[in-house]
């Protein structure tokens, strides 16, 4: 089938949606749970190689609504999952067995930062919040 907007051959729009969230998302989103000082532009940069792709990879014109492009085939946004592959890594953390190296050395760092902060001349909860 050819592509009227694009001028390409296109077999499966569906088909090519999955490969991208399957792999190259995966791909660029790779150690994103650890991203704690990750700028607007960064976002911004992240959030328009999606759109686009999601819009080339269907075939839409550029300037279609970003939002409508994604659910059309059931994607969500990067930023969003981003946010929920942080929270999924900090849930994974906190329900580590007890006595396992890597709750061990977590929880030892958590620890240390808080008995820091009462010696330190700044607010805390701005880092935490920044952390995770």
């Amino acid at each position: 089938m050819l592509c009227l907007l694009c001028q390409r051959t296109v077999s499966m729009p569906l088909v090519s949606v999955d490969h991208y969230s399957k792999i190259k998302v995966q791909i660029v989103l790779y150690g994103s749970e650890l991203w704690n000082n990750i700028t607007n532009a960064d976002m911004s940069a992240i959030s328009q190689f999606h759109n686009k792709a999601v819009k080339r990879l269907q075939c839409l014109p550029i300037h279609t609504r970003s939002d409508m492009a994604e659910s059309m085939v059931g994607l969500n946004r990067l930023p969003s999952r981003i946010e929920s592959r942080k929270l999924q890594f900090l849930h994974k953390s906190i329900t580590l067995p007890a006595g396992s190296v890597s709750r061990d050395i977590i929880y030892e760092n958590l620890y240390f930062l808080i008995m820091i902060s009462h010696f330190l001349p700044w607010d805390m909860s701005r880092t935490f919040a920044n952390c995770c």
